[in-house]
């Protein structure tokens, strides 16, 4: 089955039913990368590397001897995998919600993401340089998407889940080389801000113990060439934002008696979720420690707490963990700051970010307005809950809170004057371009309620949850545009045409341009008719009849390989339905995989 939806899905990218972009977030910030049609047109003559098929299987061999030989190959694979991903060009992970056939749960992209063998394919694919595509996450046929920046941050590879311990230190050494190996290359292109930050978070994301440094330690190891220009940096990762984002209390204390800047600002850098003029603090607070003392000591050194970026996006809104809140609000930060140009609450940013209940109860507790909106951009926690639900583990937990906090389900985004001339351009855009922007689209049908979010956004099971909630499907939009008529993806449509009066009643709207009914769910292919990538026999062929199979057990062999002018290639990561458990070892079994040559 996951097979078929992957050969569907990509034949829906490669003929142009859809549209593979960036995320709204991203887009908002001018980001508009996506598959060009000549990009498209190379992918018809990709080849596909899949890793389950790709890596030898121990639990299917019987002899003594065999086992010992394949269990050394498929240990020679796992080692390549940073070699497999430098091949590709593309990551994709198919990760359809279906049952799996031994334990009758549900397997998804969250549980992709959980295991620990997913997150080091994952991770190798963040840490190389071959290709500037993101991930490609394959929720369905007609959802296919680029997987965003701070869902693979809060994904470190020692916290995922493994069948073996002795697994976990292999991968984590894999994985500390091939972050080695990204900050000397980061090093030598002279991106600084980049550098730094990799460099500051390499104990995060390694699970290591924090670093603690000297002075000269950390003047050398964060590529500052003297003191005096440490202090002098007023832009970008300098020397307080690096302490603060190291978790560093006592360097960011030597700093401040050495005069450096408190407030320096950062660029965006959207790969690395740092959204633009975030400082110190901002670095501090997104760090997961339970005593936030990097937090600490920037508010004893009187750093402002309701310091807000130029979107006016509240610090509170940015942290990660409950305690940080917790001195923020001490130091007088305001838990429901409003600030231009988005008017985002704390609250109403931080379920956008989707960071872990607690946080979210945190500021439940504090008094966090849960239907606080006033100009801007318009939008409640809800809301904002609502946009990456599809993508957030924790959606129902923290809808379940909203709503216990008497979130109002039916209210309507109300943008601001500002937000509410964008949203009329946008129209103006939508009826004269046949594809416009993701982000367009959002900002031109967003006068809608949660539940129209859940359903523009492909949140299905957040959307299914709110109509169970009492959530009103006829609740209209400026553009009299129901939820049922915003969904873009198959299972919305399918849940709320089941669960609302209208059935499934054609979606034309008198005076309105609505979209028609999205892709058809994935339905039997004839045994006739041709697969998206040909016949599998043919997939499997790479150079002169070799089998990619055997090409891949060979990491030396990938050299080859990328020196091919015209080679693409795809990693692809799926949901395994129907394997047996490894015995001894995890080996690769049990995680949605798949490397396409492209």
């Amino acid at each position: 089955m996951q097979f078929r939806i992957f050969q569907k899905a990509l034949k829906n990218v490669l003929d142009g039913s859809i549209k593979l972009e960036l995320d709204a977030t991203a887009q908002f910030f001018g980001h508009m990368k996506t598959l060009s049609a000549q990009y498209r047109k190379k992918l018809k003559d990709a080849y596909l590397w899949m890793d389950w098929f790709c890596v030898p299987q121990i639990q299917h061999e019987t002899d003594t001897a065999d086992r010992e030989r394949v269990r050394e190959e498929a240990g020679r694979c796992i080692r390549s995998i940073p070699a497999y991903v430098e091949a590709c060009q593309i990551f994709a992970a198919v990760v359809p919600k279906l049952m799996h056939q031994d334990t009758q749960e549900f397997c998804s992209y969250f549980t992709w993401l959980n295991r620990g063998w997913c997150r080091a394919e994952m991770w190798c694919k963040l840490l190389s340089d071959r290709s500037d595509l993101p991930i490609v996450v394959i929720n369905s046929t007609d959802q296919v998407e680029f997987a965003m920046p701070m869902q693979w941050l809060k994904s470190p590879v020692h916290e995922g889940v493994f069948s073996l311990d002795k697994d976990r230190a292999a991968v984590c050494k894999l994985i500390q080389e091939a972050l080695d190996f990204k900050l000397a290359r980061l090093s030598r292109q002279k991106s600084l801000d980049i550098y730094r930050y990799f460099a500051a978070r390499y104990t995060d994301f390694l699970g290591l113990p924090k670093k603690r440094r000297s002075l000269p330690e950390f003047l050398s190891y964060f590529n500052f060439p003297s003191m005096e220009a440490a202090v002098k940096q007023k832009k970008g990762m300098g020397a307080m934002a690096c302490a603060a984002l190291s978790g560093d209390a006592g360097l960011l204390r030597q700093l401040a008696e050495a005069q450096a800047p408190m407030d320096t600002k950062l660029p965006e850098i959207s790969e690395l979720d740092v959204l633009p003029d975030w400082t110190p603090l901002h670095l501090a607070g997104v760090r997961h420690d339970e005593d936030a003392e990097a937090v600490a000591a920037l508010l004893e050194l009187r750093a402002d707490p309701n310091k807000v970026n130029k979107l006016g996006h509240p610090i509170l809104g940015t942290c990660e963990s409950p305690r940080a809140i917790e001195l923020l609000v001490k130091y007088r930060a305001d838990i429901n700051q409003m600030k231009p140009l988005t008017m985002c609450t704390p609250l109403t940013l931080a379920c956008l970010r989707s960071p872990e209940p607690a946080v979210i109860s945190k500021l439940l507790e504090l008094r966090g307005d849960v239907n606080l909106r006033k100009g801007g951009i318009g939008l409640t926690p809800l809301h904002s809950l609502a946009i990456y639900s599809h993508g957030n583990p924790h959606s129902l937990k923290v809808a379940e809170m909203l709503i216990a906090a008497r979130a109002d389900l039916n209210c309507r985004a109300e943008a601001g004057p500002l937000f509410r001339s964008v949203e009329l351009a946008c129209r103006f855009i939508m009826r004269i371009r046949k594809e416009p922007p993701l982000i367009v689209r959002v900002l031109g049908e967003g006068s809608t309620t949660p539940l129209g979010y859940a359903a523009l956004f492909g949140g299905d099971v957040l959307l299914d949850y709110l109509l169970d909630e009492g959530a009103d499907p006829q609740v209209c939009n400026h553009r009299g545009l129901t939820p049922l008529e915003l969904s873009r993806h198959s299972a919305v449509y399918t849940v709320l045409s089941h669960r609302t009066s209208t059935g499934s009643t054609s979606l034309s709207h008198s005076g309105s341009t609505a979209p028609s009914p999205p892709l058809s769910p994935l339905s039997p292919r004839s045994p006739t008719s041709p697969s998206p990538l040909g016949q599998l026999s043919q997939t499997a062929e790479v150079l002169d009849g070799a089998p990619f199979t055997r090409l891949s057990s060979n990491a030396s062999s990938l050299k080859e390989l990328s020196r091919m002018e015209d080679l693409y290639a795809v990693m692809v990561d799926s949901v395994a339905l129907e394997r047996p458990p490894a015995p001894e070892t995890e080996s690769r079994d049990g995680e949605p995989t798949m490397i396409t040559s492209l």
